[in-house]
């Protein structure tokens, strides 16, 4: 599907690719074919088009710029409405950078200063990070769209975790006509990579695949230890000897793991260099990070240097996956974070707000310990981490039929996510309300036993 620009559309070859596409494919693929070859047919045809966001860029520092369509008082401030730049608390220079278009990639200060926060402490090197600045995004899910658009497309097999978020099939399936197989997480009640190595080997042919790890987990708030983090690796290096694998690392809940005894860093950073066919990607964001859930600041982090051919084919590629979708990303939520991320209190208090969280976690778990009907008509899955808890209905019992009851008889709502589990967000309850969430819970699983039904 070429770019649909009136410029790119008349310089289109009988390829069906312009000339600029042709020529940053022929470079990706002179620099690594593997990543070139991992493309999607929309990933080969977009280029950064030199229309008017380029051409205001490299305006930006002359005496005189009529380029971008932004109202300001002819002098680079902008002309507001005083009742919406007085509700943005912030110093002049940043609320007018909050009120005016940000650059398509994000605004150069936020993507260095969310780097910097990211990046482990042990790959800050001399010669700096291992990988170039994050692109910001609308949130995380339009983070994992760009990938999706970049690396998916019609007939490319995804492996998804199941149980897993819906949107992965929304995004890699209904949008981009992906083959999307669901690998099981569990076995016999047990977090296992079995499910993932017989998805892998079910997969016929060579052709690249994407792999989508989302750790900690959502729904089953699981991150793996130590020992099954290696596993994991192996089974993905191994995987790279065969066919190109695009890994996809969505990690919406990094930091939120609650057992000192799993780590809690992202499994980007392990997977960097480890097989030239390995390309591990990042998806983040501040919704969870930073409990900026209203602002949709999302970042891609591509796992190459700043100055690689890779890194600049990439980037110009995603720069027009971002114009011609979202425009640009939102600036007075980039300016929000930006604060965050210099204030250094911001640490504290997220640390604070973890242990609280971390408190609910403890308390959920005890009080489904202890509830009536576990291990008889459901049983937790494991749980370290992040914001839910996963309960596998034992028997014939249909989750929606609980969650339907729940709602209806009991004022009480939770994910049914069929055919088998409940899904209970300690992240939104307080502590003191858990233990009644879990005896509710427990009531109506006792008389409920009508058949599953298929997803």
């Amino acid at each position: 599907m070429p770019p649909t620009t009136t410029s790119s559309l008349q310089a289109l070859e009988p390829s069906g690719l312009a000339p600029r596409a042709l020529e940053l494919n022929a470079e990706l693929a002179a620099a690594n074919s593997y990543v070139a070859g991992a493309l999607s047919p929309i990933g080969r045809a977009v280029f950064y088009p030199k229309d008017i966001p380029f051409q205001a860029a490299e305006a930006r520092s002359a005496e005189f710029n009529a380029t971008i369509g932004q109202i300001t008082d002819g002098a680079g401030s902008i002309l507001s409405v005083s009742s919406i730049a007085d509700a943005i608390h912030l110093a002049p220079t940043i609320k007018n950078r909050a009120l005016l278009y940000s650059p398509i990639g994000g605004h150069p200060d936020v993507r260095a200063a969310w780097h910097e926060y990211q990046t482990p402490a042990e790959l800050r090197t001399e010669e700096g990070p291992p990988c170039g600045l994050p692109l910001v995004t609308v949130g995380l899910t339009h983070a994992i769209s760009l990938i999706a658009d970049l690396f998916g497309g019609p007939g490319r097999h995804v492996v998804v975790p199941d149980p897993c978020w819906g949107n992965y099939s929304q995004i890699f399936g209904l949008r981009g006509g992906s083959i999307v197989h669901r690998a099981p997480s569990y076995q016999d009640g047990v977090w296992s990579w079995h499910g993932l190595q017989r998805t892998f080997d079910s997969i016929e042919g060579d052709t690249p695949i994407v792999v989508v790890l989302n750790l900690p987990s959502n729904p089953g708030g699981y991150s793996p230890s130590v020992a099954e983090r290696v596993e994991l690796a192996d089974i993905l290096v191994a995987a790279a000897q065969r066919r190109t694998v695009v890994v996809l690392c969505d990690d919406a809940y990094t930091g939120l793991v609650f057992d000192d005894a799993f780590p809690s860093q992202s499994m980007f950073w392990e997977l960097l260099g480890r097989h030239p066919a390995l390309i591990p990607l990042r998806g983040a964001g501040s919704t969870k990070e930073f409990l900026l859930f209203g602002g949709r600041v999302g970042f891609v982090t591509l796992p190459f240097a700043a100055d690689s051919v890779e890194y600049r084919v990439l980037e110009d590629k995603l720069f027009s996956l971002i114009r011609s979708s979202v425009g640009s990303p939102v600036s007075v939520s980039q300016m929000l974070l930006l604060e965050g991320l210099n204030s250094g209190q911001t640490a504290i208090e997220i640390s604070a707000i973890r242990a609280r969280l971390r408190g609910r976690f403890e308390v959920m778990q005890q009080a489904l310990a202890s509830a009536e009907g576990h291990g008889e008509t459901f049983r937790v899955m494991p749980c370290n981490s992040g914001a839910f808890m996963l309960l596998e209905l034992l028997g014939s019992t249909d989750p929606e039929a609980v969650r339907q009851r729940l709602l209806n008889e009991f004022s009480t709502g939770v994910v049914a996510i069929r055919p088998r589990y409940i899904r209970l967000a300690f992240c939104s309850m307080s502590r003191q309300a858990i233990p009644e969430l879990v005896q509710r819970v427990a009531a109506v699983l006792r008389p409920v036993k009508s058949a599953a039904q298929p997803i």
